[in-house]
């Protein structure tokens, strides 16, 4: 036999003070999905944004092929280091602005 639970108007089965039922509503998972992807996008953009920047600085200052590590050229061409620098640049920021979302957004209560 299978046990059956009264349902709500919404669909979602009503519980007891003996029946604990989790259960996530649409309405729910959209928000916890929306809140991932608004910090997903306050992290990334202003990220991309700071290694256009930063980028820009640093090899107008510096020639991509004189950079040498322990005698090796860490390229052979300026626009592969230009895109090796971008996505190193764009890293750098985006743990700098998780790390920071994260200590701005936190449910601690403070003394």
């Amino acid at each position: 036999m299978t046990e059956r639970h009264a349902m709500t108007p919404n669909g979602t089965p009503e519980t007891g003070a003996d029946d604990e039922v989790l259960h996530i509503t649409p309405a729910e998972k959209t928000s916890r999905l929306s809140r991932v992807g608004r910090a997903a996008v306050q992290i990334m953009w202003p990220a991309f944004l700071g290694a256009g920047a930063a980028v820009g600085v640093f090899f107008s200052a510096i020639d991509p092929l004189e950079i040498e590590l322990v005698g090796v050229h860490l390229s052979d061409s300026r626009e592969g280091a230009y895109t090796v620098g971008f996505f190193l640049f764009w890293l750098l920021f985006m743990v700098s602005g998780t790390i920071t979302w994260l200590l701005a957004n936190t449910d601690h209560e403070r003394p």
